[in-house]
């Protein structure tokens, strides 16, 4: 929560009004030190929050890369093994083909 103006204006009026010495000054002086010292401290709460909602974040986003890759993993090992199966296919088909060309051929050159 931000410091209401009007507490920093009136501690400044104070402090222009008395001399350094002053324990009207001084007093000034250890209030706007504490009005400070609240508004840095809710600043800092505020930057480990956020600090730690990246955390968070960046955690979720680290399990769902992981998911990811092993979703990946087994895609590629799907991939691979089908591969060798449309590999093996078109060999198979080849040799078909040449037999069907030698039958073939047998059977018309009679």
């Amino acid at each position: 929560m931000p410091i209401p103006r009007d507490d920093l204006d009136s501690q400044i009026r104070i402090m222009r009004q008395n001399h350094e010495g002053s324990p009207e000054y001084r007093q000034a002086e250890a209030t706007l030190r504490v009005l400070i010292a609240q508004e840095q401290a809710e600043a800092a709460a505020l930057q480990l929050e956020a600090a730690r909602d990246h955390v968070e974040a960046t955690k979720e986003a680290s399990a769902a890369a992981s998911t990811f890759a092993e979703s990946a993993e087994t895609q590629t090992s799907r991939l691979v093994f089908a591969t060798w199966v449309l590999g093996a296919a078109t060999v198979i088909l080849a040799i078909a083909t040449v037999v069907l060309v030698f039958v073939t051929a047998s059977h018309t050159g009679k």
